[in-house]
C-alpha cells in the first residue's frame, strides 16, 4: 500500500511514468458524473489519447454532437497494472470541457470504493508515460497522500497540479525564487550591472539596469522571450 505522496511519486517514476500530475476531486468528481479535467480542451495536451470521434448519438439538448477518445488507461498499486478498457476522454463543446469517463468499468482492481463517492478532498493522480500509456492511482479524502497533496504548493496547469519526479527535494520553484529574493534584498544596494552570455557580471549604465541587475543577480542572461526565465528545467 502506498503511504506517501513521495512513495507514490516513486512507484510512478519506476514503472515508466515521465511526467506526473494530480487533480483535487470535486463532489461531481465521481464514476457517475464524469471527472472534469478543465475548461476548454486544453486536457487534451495533458493526457495521451487516440484519435478523436464522433459519437453520433449527442446528448440530449446538445446542440453538437460529443467527441471522444480513447485513452490508454491503466490503474496502479502495489500488484502492478490493472486495465481501464473503456476510459475515455469527452469533449463537451456546448461548454465547452473535458471529462473522463469508463475508468472503473471492467477493471476489477480499480478503486471503486474512492471513485463511486461524493467525498471532497479525494484526489486523482495521473502518470504520463512516453509511448502514451497513462497510470492513475486514486487516494481517499482522508488518505496521507491527499493529505499531502493538498498541504503543498505546486505548479498548476488549468486544473492539474504538476509534481515533480522525486521529493527527496520537495523544493518549489516558487519556493526557490523567493529564497534568491531574499538573498537579493539582503545584498543592499548593488551596482547596475547584466549577464554576459559567459556568465561574467558586465557594468551597465542604461536606464534598464534594474531589471537586468536582477536578472544577473538570479543568474539570467539578456533576453527576449516572453516567458518566465528563473528556475527553467529545474
Amino acid at each position: 500500500m502506498v503511504a506517501t505522496l513521495s512513495q507514490l511519486i516513486d512507484l510512478m517514476r519506476h514503472n515508466g511514468a515521465q511526467r506526473i500530475y494530480a487533480k483535487k476531486l470535486a463532489p461531481n468528481d465521481n464514476s457517475k458524473n464524469q471527472v472534469y479535467l478543465g475548461g476548454g480542451f486544453g486536457a487534451l495536451n495533458i493526457i495521451p489519447h487516440g484519435e478523436i470521434i464522433t459519437d453520433d448519438r449527442p446528448l440530449a439538448g446538445a446542440k453538437r454532437e460529443r467527441p471522444k477518445a480513447k485513452v490508454d488507461f491503466w490503474w496502479i498499486d502495489d500488484a502492478g497494472f490493472h486495465n481501464a478498457p473503456d476510459a475515455q476522454l469527452i469533449l463537451y463543446p456546448d461548454y465547452p470541457e473535458v471529462r473522463m469517463s469508463g475508468f472503473l468499468k471492467g477493471c476489477r482492481a480499480a478503486p471503486s470504493k474512492v471513485m463511486t463517492v461524493r467525498d471532497e478532498g479525494r484526489t486523482l493522480f495521473f502518470g504520463i508515460l512516453p509511448n502514451g500509456r497513462v497510470l492513475g492511482y486514486a487516494a481517499a479524502a482522508n488518505d496521507p497522500v491527499s493529505n499531502e497533496l493538498n498541504a503543498g504548493q505546486w505548479n498548476m496547469i488549468g486544473v492539474f497540479a504538476e509534481l515533480p519526479l522525486s521529493l527527496t527535494q520537495p523544493v518549489s520553484t516558487k519556493s526557490l525564487l523567493l529564497a534568491e529574493l531574499k538573498r537579493v534584498h539582503e545584498l543592499g544596494w548593488i551596482m547596475s550591472q547584466k549577464l554576459s552570455r559567459d556568465g561574467v557580471k558586465e557594468p551597465y549604465a542604461a536606464l534598464n539596469g534594474g531589471g537586468y541587475t536582477l536578472e544577473a543577480e538570479l543568474g539570467i542572461t539578456p533576453n527576449g522571450i516572453a516567458e518566465p526565465d528563473f528556475g527553467v528545467g529545474k
